[in-house]
């Protein structure tokens, strides 16, 4: 299992703190944009992302949490070559913006909303690489884990099968890692490891 760290919420000013996440062992940087439309919070100043990352030397993921700007948003984002693009499952025009990133040879994730059925991805498998489910409402990072998201996250296991890399998003922490631990090839965790003095020892108590 994989630990990806999304500095949304953190204790010192993002540089410090992708500075002190590049440092530890974590597989990738998660970066979360919000558009102010899909969800209510906004952040989505591209060129301060792009400023910020752009020498980043861990692989970089992208969550899109946008409905507005998000064609514009993919072609700018881009050119930091990250790993893959996550783009909301319930949005208008989904196979638009698959094909648009996969034109520029990133790797597509979905990410299915906490009220979204498990089964609404069905028609997009054979397009994508990785699911990712969240287990908060998106737009805020600190929220509790949805003991809910626990069955939703086997029924996407069974659906997907063992092709496809699935992941969750959201309350990852040392207790509610081993709920998921035997469904995911990854998980997403922030204000755990980017609230605390250690970024490794959080790290290390989730594998």
């Amino acid at each position: 299992m994989e630990v990806s760290v999304s500095i949304l919420k953190s204790n010192n000013p993002n540089d410090v703190t992708l500075k002190l996440v590049e440092e530890t062992t974590a597989s990738s940087i998660h970066i979360d944009l919000m558009d102010g439309d899909y969800v209510s919070e906004k952040n989505d100043d591209l060129g301060e992302v792009v400023n910020l990352f752009q020498n980043c030397r861990k692989p970089l993921e992208i969550h899109l949490m946008m409905r507005k700007n998000l064609s514009y948003a993919i072609d700018y984002l881009a050119i930091l070559k990250p790993r893959v693009i996550f783009i909301p499952l319930d949005i208008p025009n989904l196979h638009e913006y698959i094909r648009q990133i996969k034109d520029y040879n990133i790797k597509v994730g979905l990410a299915i909303h906490p009220d979204t059925s498990i089964s609404d991805i069905k028609d997009y498998l054979s397009d994508i690489s990785l699911v990712l489910l969240m287990t908060v409402y998106p737009g805020r990072g600190g929220q509790k884990f949805l003991e809910s998201s626990v069955e939703r996250l086997k029924l996407l296991r069974d659906l997907v099968g063992s092709n496809m890399l699935v992941g969750v998003d959201g309350g990852i922490n040392v207790e509610t890692v081993d709920k998921v631990r035997g469904y995911v090839d990854f998980v997403i965790s922030g204000s755990y490891i980017c609230m605390a003095q250690d970024y490794q020892v959080q790290i290390d108590n989730l594998l």
